[in-house]
């Protein structure tokens, strides 16, 4: 890849999620993952166990127990054991949970449609065809961590919010 190709991708990358992220902060007083958990148990309308979501969020379980705590104490989000399994804990988005969700990702895309406004309809299908392409040949791909050369500054996994909160890291 050329160096400059690949300046521009990392850039742009970059800038996207920093004014995705700092919208949701400013708008909601959220974060990424918050909404990316938010988003997933909104297609599950009787919840899903901690470890369904932390399966399809491809993120820890402990990390998904911070979040959804979080989200429990803002009245987002209730826990519930199950019925078949007392060692599963379901976790499900509360009638306010779910109008918060569907506010917060119709702004998100709205939000996504504004940074990409200054592009032709022909360059967002381009642009669309080629993610979906980089998309399909990186499935895989990360299975293991450690198959390149190591660098002391991919081991952080926390990310520093401009307000000095720190985010889970996921997107």
């Amino acid at each position: 890849m050329e160096r400059r190709t690949r300046r521009d991708l990392l850039t742009c990358a970059g800038l996207i999620e920093a004014t995705l992220r700092a919208n949701l902060r400013r708008r909601f007083g959220t974060t990424l993952p918050c909404l990316d958990l938010m988003s997933e148990l909104s297609r599950a309308p009787n919840g899903l166990t901690m470890g369904e979501l932390s399966k399809s969020l491809s993120v820890s379980n402990a990390k998904v127990t911070m979040v959804v705590e979080r989200l429990v104490q803002e009245g987002f989000v209730v826990r519930e054991a199950s019925t078949t399994d007392r060692r599963s804990l379901y976790a499900r988005l509360t009638d306010e949970g779910r109008r918060a969700t569907q506010t917060m990702l119709g702004e998100f895309d709205w939000w996504l449609a504004n940074l990409f406004s200054g592009l032709f309809p022909s360059e967002l299908g381009l642009l669309s065809d080629a993610l979906a392409s980089l998309k399909s040949s990186l499935a895989g791909k990360f299975a293991a961590p450690n198959d390149g050369p190591a660098s002391a500054e991919s081991s952080s996994t926390l990310n520093a919010g401009a307000d000095g909160a720190t985010d889970c890291g996921w997107v």
